[in-house]
């Protein structure tokens, strides 16, 4: 009974720290706000490659004013409008010519994107 009336008289007093500034209310057409994003790759791009087990066909190559880039394996490779991981698989699906299982990684550096039409 001692502990039920120490638990209630120490809950009162935290809840009386509670604060009581007032926050702005969110306007309903932002209260959701969408989070599944994903970035698509555009001229000026500069993406990392990483081949898991072959650090000479890793590095960093710029993504052509005509949307494409060039690898250690593959010329030519359409980059701009995909994501990520989309290159990924198919840098993977190039290098399997001249590499078993590649397993791709890419990421982005210095952002530009997709210019708006």
């Amino acid at each position: 009974m001692l502990l039920a009336g120490a638990t209630f008289a120490l809950v009162s007093m935290l809840g009386g720290c509670a604060s009581t500034t007032s926050h702005p209310e969110v306007p309903a057409d932002q209260a959701h706000v969408e989070t599944d994003y994903d970035y698509l790759i555009g001229p000026g791009d500069n993406v990392e490659i990483f081949v898991w087990g072959s650090p000479e066909l890793s590095g960093t190559v710029p993504v052509r004013p005509d949307g494409k880039i060039t690898t250690r394996l593959v010329e030519d490779i359409p980059a701009s409008g995909k994501s990520p991981s989309q290159l990924a698989r198919d840098i993977e699906k190039a290098y399997s010519e001249y590499v078993k299982s590649a397993v791709v990684s890419v990421i982005v550096n210095g952002f530009v994107g997709i210019p708006t039409q």
